[in-house]
């Protein structure tokens, strides 16, 4: 696994941005590197998974290339809490290490 099960384990606590990093640069390391990330006040995993496809009918899904991105993952990580600051410097922080700027997308 690209992480140990304690990093996934952070139910209840905010992640800081100096253990965002530590969490994210493996993963940034190693390839492929597709990255999804949602901000809890935009969209949540919640959300993609209640419209990922409605009864389980997958072409009606509002999210495919997404599913497909993830479906083909070879590792997830799903923090709860993100600290502001930490998320504030996340594109910044996935820019140069992807080398690409993100896609945002706004709802």
């Amino acid at each position: 696994a690209l992480w140990p099960p304690e990093a996934a384990g952070a139910e209840g606590r905010v992640v800081g941005e100096e253990q965002l990093q530590a969490l994210l640069t493996p993963a940034l390391r190693r390839g492929p590197r597709t990255v999804l990330l949602f901000l809890q006040e935009k969209l949540s995993v919640e959300d993609f998974t209640a419209y990922g496809g409605v009864y389980g009918n997958k072409p009606d899904s509002a999210f495919p290339n997404l599913e497909g991105a993830l479906g083909g993952a070879a590792s997830a990580l799903v923090l709860p809490a993100v600290a502001g600051g930490a998320a504030g410097s996340l594109p910044h922080t996935l820019a140069r290490a992807l080398g690409a700027a993100p896609l945002r997308v706004d709802g």
